[in-house]
């Protein structure tokens, strides 16, 4: 009997065919137009700058995506900071502390387990959550909730507060994912991200979750000739999103060329099985949009959901896998350097084994070594997820022995050479 193979090569095809990236109207010229930023929370382009394609891949080609980082005197174990407001507040929260919000129903995305919670409080005990007393002061309002269910292997809640750290540390933009004792969310079930409505009466506790915002970076969202939104893969409404052949084939300059191959590898390094377009984050920094001009004098680009790392990647993917990422290989020719990262098909276009060269390679090699020199603060980054309460597989692999897999797979990239 002849095995059964039409149906199988049918949906690679498909699945191939969904993976193409979705750009509007070729050719592009990158030049710079004037924008506008939306301030309407009744449009759905609110808080984004919007702009004409040219003017959209024109910021690509000129943006910053690394920044030089002083590990001096910095937190690692603590994370990133947006300062205070106004008022003095913290716009952050503090690690490790109970916070009680309430649910808000908000469409998120993707697959892993997540919500919207508002009118956030925080306190040092649960104890003092139970009493209402001794609240901690700080600006946040809202912000998005990660959470590990029982009995599921949701990786999250742990992978993107190190991955999140450990880009943050290597001087790339990134988000802040800040670990805490637990969520109590009034309104919720014990699953909030399949909710269709507030859960009246109802309260669940979250003892493994993160509390995630985003850096200070106005979203640059593009339309095409027909005042359409460009769109994407997996997207939910306006995404300020960017596909990587678009970094490739638009920045010419060697420094931001450096920059993004840098970046590149730092995905291959972390093992990214998920590199779509939404993953990634085109904007504006604070003070860099003119309002009279219409331009941004600081575009960025950032990778704001390293969440699907640190394990294997390509058709099925095992985030936050020691194993995996123990034997995962960092270059598919060390020679050519030609990278071993591949985005998962059915996620749409991402990293297809892109090559490096000796600037990007010596940019990401260079910020490894400082990092991996300061071994309190790297070991501080894996305790701060409290890695060892993460079940890997029948296995709870210590902080050290994480740190000790991250040294050792830098020091592959710090003794590697590629072509100019």
């Amino acid at each position: 009997m002849r095995p059964r193979t039409s149906g199988r090569i049918l949906w690679v095809l498909i699945a191939l065919f969904l993976s193409l990236p979705v750009i509007a109207q070729p050719p592009q010229t990158g030049a710079i137009n004037p924008g506008k930023r939306i301030d309407d929370k009744h449009n759905p382009r609110h808080g984004f700058i919007v702009v004409d394609e040219d003017t959209r891949l024109g910021y690509i080609k000129n943006a910053t995506i690394w920044r030089p980082f002083d590990l001096t005197g910095a937190d690692l174990s603590e994370g990133q900071s947006l300062g205070a407001n106004e008022d003095g507040l913290p716009r952050t929260l503090p690690n490790n502390k109970v916070v009680v919000c309430d649910f808000k129903l908000k469409e998120l995305g993707g697959t892993t387990p997540k919500f919207e919670c508002d009118h956030i409080k925080t306190y040092n005990t649960v104890e003092d959550a139970a009493n209402k007393q001794n609240e901690i002061p700080h600006a946040l309002k809202k912000a998005k909730v990660r959470y590990g269910r029982p009995s599921k292997e949701d990786v999250k809640p742990y992978s993107t507060i190190i991955a999140t750290r450990i880009a943050w540390a290597l001087g790339f933009f990134a988000d802040i994912e800040t670990p805490v004792q637990e969520v109590i969310c009034n309104g919720c079930t014990e699953d909030p991200f399949h909710q269709k409505a507030p859960a009246a009466g109802k309260s669940f506790t979250f003892t493994t979750a993160s509390i995630e915002q985003h850096p200070d970076i106005t979203g640059i969202i593009g339309i095409d000739r027909k005042g359409k939104d460009l769109s994407y893969r997996k997207a939910k409404g306006p995404e300020a999103a960017w596909y990587w052949k678009e970094g490739q084939d638009n920045i010419t300059d060697p420094a931001r060329r450096a920059q993004f191959e840098a970046l590149e590898l730092l995905v291959a390094f972390l093992k990214d099985g998920d590199t779509k377009a939404v993953q990634n984050r085109l904007g504006c920094l604070p003070g860099g949009f003119n309002e009279e001009t219409g331009i941004c004098n600081a575009p960025v680009m950032v990778v704001h959901d390293f969440g699907n790392t640190l394990g294997s990647d390509g058709l099925r993917i095992h985030p936050l896998n020691f194993d995996d990422w123990s034997k995962a290989k960092i270059w598919d020719d060390p020679k050519t350097c030609k990278t071993s990262i591949r985005n998962n098909i059915g996620n749409g276009s991402g990293l297809d084994h892109p090559i490096i060269h000796q600037a990007g390679l010596k940019l990401l090699a260079d910020s490894l070594q400082r990092l991996i020199a300061d071994d309190e603060n790297l070991l501080a980054i894996f305790s701060a997820s409290k890695i060892e309460q993460y079940d890997d597989h029948g296995t709870k692999h210590t902080a050290r022995e994480w740190a000790d897999l991250f040294k050792k797979r830098a020091q592959s990239i710090i003794d590697s050479r590629c072509e100019p």
